[in-house]
């Protein structure tokens, strides 16, 4: 490989690396087809395939006779298709004419169930406050007097009520020692 600042070898050095280096370039050779431009045009070449047979027509497709051809428009089965069809149509728009009326009765419904309990919700808020008022008041007005058993028996339920146990005797454990109090508690 040659850098930068060597010279090209000389051809006898050339020969020994390669032996076909001394040879002289051949002269170029002449062009083939340069004779060809100018050459006489020659007769067009014989068609080799024109000795094979014409091909044959497509045989015709027998043509199908057309059968009898059902007017489904006109015919029994048609006609009561499309009555039918109708009478589907005509109970589709009762159906819908039944769900919308009920629809709209059931938004009635409950515009006037939410009212309702919107009313009610105020009226049991504002009776809740009262009542809770009120017990709170007396509360502490009972827990404040009185000895332990009266504070007892002002906490208890003492009315008697008959879907519960029979509490009786208990009732009149307190009452009594409400107003006998034990001579312990007494003092």
């Amino acid at each position: 490989m040659l850098t930068a600042g060597e010279a090209a070898p000389p051809p006898a050095e050339a020969a020994a690396e390669d032996p076909f280096g001394l040879a002289e370039p051949a002269a170029p050779a002449e062009d083939p087809f340069a004779s060809a431009d100018s050459a006489p045009a020659a007769a067009p070449a014989e068609d080799p395939f024109a000795s094979a047979p014409e091909p044959a027509a497509a045989p015709a497709i027998p043509e199908v006779p057309v059968e009898n051809t059902i007017d489904w428009k006109t015919s029994p089965l048609g006609i009561w298709t499309q009555e039918f069809e109708k009478v589907l149509d005509e109970r589709q728009a009762a159906e819908d004419a039944k769900r919308t009326e009920q629809k709209a009765a059931a938004d009635g419904y409950m515009e006037k169930f939410r009212a309702e309990q919107k009313k009610y919700r105020e009226t049991k808020s504002k009776e809740n406050k009262a009542a809770e008022a009120e017990y709170i008041a007396a509360r502490a007005n009972d827990i404040s007097t009185g000895t332990p058993f009266e504070q007892v028996v002002s906490a208890c339920d003492m009315q008697i009520q008959a879907d519960r146990r029979d509490t009786s005797r208990m009732r009149s454990v307190l009452f009594t020692v409400k107003d006998k109090p034990p001579k312990a508690m007494a003092a």
